[in-house]
């Protein structure tokens, strides 16, 4: 049975990957800052409370040969214009120290969730396409744009079985509005 490692699985995205995961017959284990588990995360799920962007957790948490599942970010694009440099600090250093983790340790499988509208910017046509060059227009994009680059480069030159998705205005039964983030929850909210 393979272990999948979810960082940041707690949240509207998590539950519903870590739904999936556990219907794949993996273990899942789901590291998240809150101190109690999301109380939409599937029964049958581990949950770790602990900051995976310290590195002696990560040395904990990582085996050879599990998968990791990256969906932590300590920002949200509102929150990334009141504090560029918060933004950068509190989510770059995190990332890399994962990127270096996963190698040293030999793993199977590490996908980035980034952002697919925060990264691309502003369409020129739709729908947006992944050859088109990114164009960030705030620090929260640049910032996941800066990852993405940093996962890929992991990859080409480490070999790190590495892949980055960008979903784009995702929607669903749990998410919340009011956050800053979330385009559709936050204009059905409005409406």
């Amino acid at each position: 049975m393979s272990r999948c490692i979810v960082i940041g699985g707690g949240g509207f995205i998590g539950c519903r990957v870590v739904e999936g995961l556990l219907k794949t017959g993996r273990e899942v284990l789901v590291v998240g800052r809150s101190a109690i588990p999301a109380k939409n995360l599937p029964r049958h799920t581990d949950y770790l409370s602990g900051d995976a962007s310290d590195r002696k957790t990560l040395r904990l948490l990582l085996k050879k040969g599990c998968e990791v599942i990256n969906l932590a970010y300590s920002t949200v694009p509102k929150t990334s214009y009141e504090d560029p440099l918060l933004d950068l600090i509190s989510n770059i250093p995190a990332n890399l120290a994962l990127l270096e983790e996963c190698v040293a340790v030999g793993i199977e499988k590490l996908v980035m969730v980034s952002s697919g509208g925060t990264v691309y910017g502003p369409a020129e046509m739709l729908p947006i396409s992944e050859r088109i060059p990114p164009r960030p227009v705030s620090p929260y994009g640049i910032s996941k744009l800066t990852s993405d680059l940093y996962t890929l480069m992991f990859h080409r030159n480490t070999g790190l079985p590495a892949l980055v998705v960008r979903p784009a205005n995702a929607y669903g039964e749990i998410q919340q509005s009011g956050k800053g983030q979330g385009f559709i929850a936050e204009a059905i909210d409005a409406a």
